[in-house]
């Protein structure tokens, strides 16, 4: 019987060499691959390490750190507004989105229907192709600042002010990851220049009829008291927590979000429930606008129980009918002016 170490078989020990080779070099990929996405999460939100989740949300939000890096920010617009008028409309812009607010200027945004638009101050100096898609995150290094692009913004801001006196810019970063501050500081500010009763938030790729939605708001106020807060929308219940994506949220523990209305149908407000967001100053700022106008709710400590009302003529599948209050989202400029001729034969 052949005696012989087959490991010292030529053959047969190359083989075995090269097979931990290949072994050893996947092992080092899977290490590395997993470093890069535990570093990439991190920048992408700062959550816990290495301890249990809290039992309650304020004790998970106690412990997120919050960027507050400074940016370059233009002047601090503060629109004209009627300050006695009973509805007030705002819409969520970014500083870049002229054209879209051009639009809504020449359709549904007319001097009658009391709309602001609502911007961040702070501008990103990063060049986009540069940086994270959804934050003011630097993701290569070979790009300088653009700060030429921020002078020409910020002028353009300025000139598209002076004319139209709608624009509002808060102090927050213009970032979708910033879409709560830019909400919770645009509440604040409506509350203390206005004596409205009811307040209508829609983005600006989103149609509103302004007719449609102050019936919508008179036949609902009617059903309950002065002292009830009220939100009218799409109101979605029981939706799960998404953990990746565009919509990731990591700050809030639960697996499912408290009830709320769908930020891309807009929705609308009476001025009880804005008025807890001006007595609340330290607000946690969750990572997602809508659902965190939720979470902001369930917590709140109301003398009366929020009145939900779903209002399906609220849209967000791009449908757009004369019924329809909200059509949203994606409108380009083309598909709001359809609408609007739909709206206004």
């Amino acid at each position: 019987m052949d005696r012989t170490d087959p490991l010292r078989t030529p053959a047969r020990y190359l083989l075995m060499k090269s097979r931990l080779r290949f072994l050893f070099s996947h092992v080092v990929v899977v290490v590395l691959v997993s470093v890069a996405l535990m570093i990439l999460l991190r920048h992408e939100c700062p959550v816990l390490e290495n301890r249990p989740i809290k039992k309650t949300v304020s004790e998970f939000a106690s412990n997120v750190s919050i960027d507050t890096r400074p940016r370059i920010a233009v002047d601090l617009f503060r629109p004209r507004v009627q300050t006695d008028a009973t509805i007030q409309i705002f819409v969520v812009s970014a500083q870049t989105h002229r054209l879209r607010r051009n639009v809504i200027r020449s359709t549904f945004g007319t001097s009658k229907s009391h709309i602001i638009f609502a911007v961040g101050a702070f501008i990103c100096e990063i060049p986009q192709r540069c940086r994270h898609e959804f934050m003011c995150l630097r993701i290569a290094t070979e790009c300088d600042d653009d700060l030429s692009r921020i002078r020409t913004l910020s002028n353009n801001l300025e000139r598209e002010h002076h004319r139209h006196k709608d624009l509002l810019a808060v102090a927050c970063r213009d970032e979708y990851r910033d879409l709560h501050e830019k909400i919770a500081l645009t509440f604040r500010w409506l509350l203390e220049n206005t004596r409205s009763r009811w307040f209508v938030k829609v983005d600006d790729d989103v149609y509103l009829n302004p007719k449609l939605i102050v019936h919508s708001i008179a036949h609902h106020a009617a059903t309950v008291s002065n002292t009830t807060p009220m939100i009218i929308g799409g109101i979605a219940r029981n939706w799960g927590v998404h953990r990746s994506g565009k919509n990731l949220e990591l700050r809030y523990p639960p697996s499912t979000y408290p009830t709320f209305a769908i930020g891309c149908r807009g929705y609308v407000m009476n001025r009880i429930v804005l008025q807890y967001f001006y007595d609340n100053t330290s607000l946690f700022y969750y990572m997602n606008e809508d659902t965190g106008f939720g979470i902001w709710i369930s917590e709140a400590s109301f003398s009366h129980p929020v009145r939900f009302v779903h209002e399906h003529r609220m849209r967000c599948d791009g449908m757009c009918t004369k019924n329809s209050i909200t059509t949203g989202h994606n409108m380009n400029e083309i598909a709001m002016r359809t609408c609007h001729e739909k709206h206004t034969r």
